[in-house]
């Protein structure tokens, strides 16, 4: 029997949103209030839903900002699929990973750092009059894509399904506990999936996402100084970043992770005195995340919050089959 569409679960995620009142996103130069964020929001998905057709891809090419937060809620909650592309790729490298996505519409802050193509300027999605229909969507259906170049060097789509991402946006709560007084660093750019990661991490919590410019993304005084000035509470970083700042200058900081390259046990040690340390384990195809470790004496290293009972609740499971898809009981 053919799957139901049903009502969006990125409603779901913009509902947590709304129940919140604080700052949702801060750089240097400015806020955005929740409200005013999803207002943004629903604008631009109604201009998608007037001239995209559901299920098109739709290219946001910009730096990390609050704009291309509102975009990428907004291409998904139309229905589209959101396409993450660094307004710092070479143009080359865009107009590779452009011939293969084959979006039907680009969304830009500057047309001039696009290659030939079909663009619309940002600024002019939320100023103008447009209503939001509301969507259905599968969970099967794509959500994101984000290119990787992997081992080959060569950009390769990791499309991620609506289920992924809404799994990911309540886990993450799940798993760090945050609350809507803390200060979530946003250091990725969004041609990295660590970049979603980031936002799931704050809206989910009802916290501020802190985006730096690029002078204050620079490892050392630059982002430290940037964020002292957010009072940081939580941030994803490489070991890479963390060898060269500093642990005192990171004061603000109760929940830090480490992802995307190998964490050595000296560097752990370095960074677990005074607060959270996990180590995170990506790959992409899994919705940023498959592995969530909390560097302690444990050794045990647990799936993404308990996606084994997500999974199999409600199954039975004949005797002798449990060893083999759980482990061995104790």
């Amino acid at each position: 029997m053919a799957q139901k569409k049903q009502n969006s679960r990125i409603e779901k995620i913009l509902s947590v949103m709304r129940e919140h009142t604080g700052t949702a996103i801060k750089t240097s130069q400015q806020g955005l209030f929740y409200k005013e964020l999803l207002e943004r929001v629903t604008k631009i998905s109604g201009f998608l839903q007037k001239h995209v057709k559901q299920g098109s891809i739709v290219a946001i090419i910009n730096k990390s900002s609050w704009e291309t937060c509102a975009c990428f809620l907004a291409v998904i909650d139309s229905g589209c699929v959101a396409l993450l592309i660094d307004v710092n790729w070479s143009p080359e490298w865009i107009d590779i990973v452009l011939k293969d996505a084959q979006p039907a519409l680009i969304l830009s802050a500057n047309k001039d750092n696009l290659v030939k193509c079909i663009h619309e300027p940002v600024s002019g999605l939320y100023a103008g009059n447009y209503s939001k229909l509301s969507s259905k969507r599968l969970d099967k259906d794509a959500s994101y894509i984000i290119y990787t170049s992997g081992t080959s060097g060569k950009p390769k789509g990791s499309i991620n399904s609506i289920q992924g991402l809404t799994n990911l946006f309540s886990a993450v709560q799940k798993i760090f506990l945050l609350k809507s007084s803390d200060t979530v660093l946003q250091f990725s750019s969004p041609s990295f999936d660590a970049w979603v990661w980031d936002m799931c991490m704050a809206f989910s919590s009802g916290a501020s996402l802190a985006i730096p410019g690029a002078d204050e993304r620079l490892p050392g005084n630059g982002l430290e100084k940037f964020m002292k000035q957010q009072s940081v509470t939580v941030a994803t970083l490489t070991p890479s970043v963390l060898y060269h700042c500093k642990e005192t200058d990171f004061g603000n900081v109760h929940t830090l992770i480490t992802a995307a390259e190998r964490c050595t046990k000296e560097l752990a040690k370095k960074w677990l005195k005074g607060r959270r340390l996990f180590n995170a384990y990506g790959p992409s195809e899994a919705t940023v995340c498959a592995t969530v470790y909390h560097v302690t004496d444990s050794e045990h290293l647990p799936p993404i919050v308990n996606l084994f009972q997500e999974l199999m609740s409600g199954w039975k499971i004949s005797e002798g089959s449990a060893s083999y898809l759980k482990g061995e009981e104790k």
